[in-house]
């Protein structure tokens, strides 16, 4: 084949592909819950092909906490990758298809790396490429801390501390507590910090849940949200029973050589 040939022919193999690419907006996902867009990362992730593992033959491995998805292959014990979402906050899908539409490849790149951290293949390859970034964004972009000024909270600490009635829990803020206990029962930890926070967004002067949302957070060694969360509690409750306990708990987490 000479080059002419050779040049037309790579031309058309080019001109029988395209590319698509898909950033999801604010928009798409606001009826994601955490909840959900980590259970959907956990089946997408053990649905595609991550190119680092390499897991050929083998099953995927995929778990999502709050703060970071993990990954590994169950036919290669030992071999591992940490995707922590504060590290890239946004990620992009491509769909790449031949003229005929009948080859269709998606991947997702996550960090500076020059192949596809995962990849999909088929003709669902896409939808799923895109629900994956979709829920990736959900919860990379969920504050762990209420999305509210800290003036917006010390006026409701102000309003508690200065009623001779405290206020009782709002009946959607029940809700979200008691769900928030069966998932801490069921060691659900993650889901629990997102229920704690969707009451204390209804009721910023709850203690008890700044109290428990604090200790969640301690175990998930976040030391300087928990910190912060238990500060609140002491906020509103400074004479309670368990303050010096609290108190001690909160210089601990504030200790520079426990980070």
């Amino acid at each position: 084949m000479n080059s002419k040939i050779t040049t037309i022919f790579a031309m058309l193999l080019l001109a029988g592909c395209s590319t698509t690419t898909y950033k999801p907006t604010a928009a798409e996902t606001a009826n994601w819950t955490p909840e959900q867009a980590r259970k959907y990362l956990v089946f997408a992730g053990n649905t595609g092909f991550f190119a680092a593992l390499g897991c050929n033959g083998g099953t995927n491995n995929v778990r999502v906490s709050y703060d970071k998805m993990v990954a590994s292959c169950t036919q290669l014990p030992g071999r591992e990758y940490t995707y922590r979402f504060a590290d890239y906050p946004s990620l992009t899908a491509t769909l790449k298809t031949d003229v005929y539409d009948k080859y269709k490849d998606a991947c997702i790149t996550i960090g500076n790396q020059n192949h596809c951290t995962v990849s999909y293949h088929g003709v669902e390859a896409f939808e799923l490429a895109q629900n994956f970034v979709k829920a990736w964004s959900v919860v990379a972009n969920t504050p762990l801390i209420e999305p509210k000024q800290e003036t917006t909270f010390e006026l409701s600490a102000t309003s508690y501390l200065g009623a001779k009635v405290k206020p009782e829990l709002p009946e959607e803020a029940v809700k979200f507590k008691i769900q928030a206990e069966a998932a801490v029962q069921q060691k659900r930890f993650d889901d629990a910090l997102d229920l704690f926070q969707r009451a204390l967004d209804i009721a910023p002067w709850w203690p008890e849940g700044h109290y428990n949302r604090g200790l969640l957070l301690a175990e998930r060694l976040d030391n300087r949200r928990a910190a912060l969360e238990l500060k609140r509690y002491l906020k509103l409750v400074p004479d309670a029973a368990n303050a010096r306990a609290v108190q001690n708990k909160i210089y601990a987490l504030e200790d520079p050589s426990a980070r």
